[in-house]
């Protein structure tokens, strides 16, 4: 269950658990590599690291995670924990991805290509919509609230795939786990 919230205590919301009655002015879906290293999980360093922050964290890891669960649409588990997953990297502001050296991260590359995209289709679709009364279309709103930012480990296989993404679509990059929260309190303000 989520904790509950106040105006400067970040709060996790861990899968599949629904989100709370209210969230922090701040939402990070953290994506990327599940496995641990010698150093711990990232996710867990991460939010105690910005533990003071009003953010709300969409932890994915489920440490219930069964090995019989399929990866198939039709495993009701499995269908849950994607579609949770989706909902949440789609609504957060800032999605968060680890790419670490101890797997070829397919889905965390999945992820990623998914918010490239978004912030992609918001851009070409911001060139074709009309200005509200503001002077601001709605979709350079959606735009500017959506952020990325990518940790590719320098021993990540794909790293060079990663940069050249991150560079055609102007994602911020930071080059270790440890830049994360530096980056995260600059890109929101905080």
């Amino acid at each position: 269950m989520p904790n509950a919230p106040n105006a400067t205590t970040a709060q996790v919301v861990q899968a599949p658990a629904a989100d709370p009655a209210s969230l922090q002015p701040h939402t990070i879906f953290l994506a990327g590599t599940t496995t641990s290293d010698d150093t711990g999980d990232w996710r867990d360093t991460l939010c105690a690291a910005l533990s003071e922050q009003p953010i709300t964290f969409y932890n994915p890891l489920r440490h219930d995670w069964d090995a019989g669960w399929r990866n198939d649409a039709a495993c009701a588990p499995f269908r849950e924990q994607t579609q949770w997953e989706l909902d949440r990297q789609t609504r957060a502001d800032l999605v968060v991805v680890y790419l670490g050296p101890n797997t070829d991260a397919p889905v965390s590359l999945l992820e990623l290509g998914l918010v490239a995209g978004l912030l992609g289709a918001a851009a070409a679709a911001d060139t074709t919509a009309a200005p509200t009364n503001e002077g601001q279309t709605e979709k350079n709103k959606v735009q500017k609230k959506k952020q990325v930012l990518v940790c590719a480990h320098e021993k990540y296989k794909k790293k060079g795939n990663v940069q050249l993404l991150c560079q055609k679509f102007g994602i911020q990059m930071v080059d270790k786990v440890a830049d994360f929260p530096s980056a995260i309190t600059r890109m929101l303000g905080l």
